[in-house]
């Protein structure tokens, strides 16, 4: 474990270097609207990210339960909150929530209202740091490219700066009331679900993680964008950096090496059974 530790704190370093520093936040969290439906009551929330951006947050509890603590699960997915909302079955959010859980669907960027398509021509606010080495939009039908282009020249790239989001969710998710901090899940999915990889990396409060890679890792370039990431290791490694924790892992591509791994060092920090490793949906080793 001494081991593990030694490594957890220079990979730490490292990825601290690669997806840059976040200004700190300003501003107050503003509750914006609040209803009740179907047994739910949904909350409209902005959380204070980095300088003056602000999270838009849907937050869903069941009605009746405000004075009881309840565990909490943030779901992070590149279809955004709208969507997950619009969800039926027993896994949707709507379903969790009226199960007893207090669910957090934020739109990070560069999802749902903060999504790039949104702020076509208005680059500036989304970002709240003076660019280094500043480039221009291009044309509309390749904003997105020339946006991860940008991203990189600037030193913060675009799972970074959904990273500094999330962490900034954790602080609105931590200072509620009805929250059992002991129990907060994080959810990832979508093409930047290693976003939420990166800011259960970086952030203890998150005391469980569930993140389906669907096949995708650095290797072989289908994550987003890091310069220079695979210099200290791929998903396994940097998952690996969450051993002493619960982590369930979906969709690990063979490029990115071998899952054996993984569970050698969860065993050797003590907590072997803190790992599932799911191949596809409903099936796990």
């Amino acid at each position: 474990r001494k081991e593990w530790e030694a490594y957890r704190r220079k990979m730490l370093i490292a990825l601290g270097e690669m997806l840059g520093d976040a200004l700190p936040p300003q501003g107050r969290v503003k509750i914006v609207g609040t209803e009740t439906r179907d047994g739910l009551v949904i909350e409209r929330v902005l959380c204070p990210s980095e300088a003056g951006l602000s999270v838009p947050t849907l937050v869903l509890r069941p009605e009746g339960r405000a004075r009881k603590k309840l565990p909490a699960v943030i779901i992070y997915s590149d279809r955004g909150k709208a969507a997950l909302l619009a969800e039926g079955g027993d896994d949707s959010p709507g379903a969790l929530a009226r199960s007893g859980k207090v669910v957090v669907l934020p739109d990070m960027r560069f999802v749902g209202e903060l999504s790039l398509d949104a702020f076509a021509g208005l680059s500036g606010k989304l970002t709240t740091f003076k660019p280094c080495s500043p480039k221009g939009e291009g044309r509309p039908n390749s904003f997105e490219g020339s946006w991860r282009r940008n991203a990189m020249l600037w030193g913060r790239p675009i799972a970074g700066m959904a990273a500094t989001d999330i962490g900034a969710v954790l602080d609105y998710v931590a200072a509620r009331k009805d929250v059992e901090q002991a129990s907060v899940l994080l959810v990832g999915r979508g093409r930047t679900a290693v976003a939420a990889l990166f800011a259960a990396v970086l952030d203890s409060r998150v005391k469980a993680l569930d993140v389906d890679l669907a096949s995708r890792c650095f290797a072989h370039r289908r994550a987003p964008v890091i310069p220079f990431i695979l210099r200290h290791g791929d998903v396994l490694q940097w998952s690996a950096l969450l051993a002493d924790r619960k982590l369930k892992l979906a969709g690990v591509p063979k490029e990115a090496g071998d899952p054996q791994w993984l569970k050698n060092v969860f065993r050797a920090v003590g907590n072997p059974q803190g790992l599932r490793l799911v191949e596809r949906q409903g099936k796990g080793r």
